[in-house]
């Protein structure tokens, strides 16, 4: 590599470095991970510089980022708070396509199914699952369950209530239910 890519990627680095941190720790939530997240895109950068076809190299290293870190977060369970700071950070970036917030949205929606499974009863778990994951009327649900109507409406009642105050996303927890599923 020659004396002058070698100072391109000073420069990148110097000017990029801090602002990439933050943004993967935003996503990532987790110093030491986000440290290294940028140290390879850096390492990357600097071993295939002469290859790179980039036109914008702050736009290729964020996309990059996004991407490693989106990589962390599916090999590592998360609490709902680093969910949250996660979505939020995604939102206000404007690097995240429509279908990347699909599929983070579904991600979302599988962390509630968990946190369901974890805090509810068994019934209410089962008439949850089945309204909003298999998408069951009410009467359905009561007809499978082999429960009244109104006792089915009382087990929803009480998941949404039961997550809401267990999932700090609660206004985005109905949003994602009604919507997505």
């Amino acid at each position: 590599m020659s004396k002058r890519n070698d100072y391109l990627v000073d420069q990148i680095y110097s000017e990029l470095w801090k602002p990439l941190y933050s943004y993967a720790y935003a996503l990532t939530k987790d110093s030491q991970q986000s440290e290294d997240i940028i140290q390879e895109l850096f390492i990357d950068v600097w071993k295939r510089l002469d290859h790179l076809d980039v036109q914008n190299i702050k736009s290729y290293l964020y996309a990059a980022a996004k991407y490693k870190s989106f990589e962390y977060m599916r090999k590592r369970p998360f609490t709902t708070n680093e969910l949250e700071f996660a979505y939020e950070a995604l939102q206000e970036s404007d690097l995240m396509t429509e279908e990347e917030q699909q599929l983070f949205k579904a991600y979302l929606l599988d962390q509630i199914k968990q946190k369901a499974a974890e805090l509810l009863p068994d019934k209410c778990y089962q008439a949850f699952q089945l309204r909003f994951y298999a998408e069951q009327s009410y009467a359905e649900i009561a007809q499978a369950m082999n429960i009244s109507e109104h006792t089915v409406k009382n087990h929803i009642s009480k998941a949404l209530q039961t997550l809401r105050t267990h999932l700090p996303y609660a206004v985005e927890l109905i949003f994602l239910l009604v919507h997505l599923c």
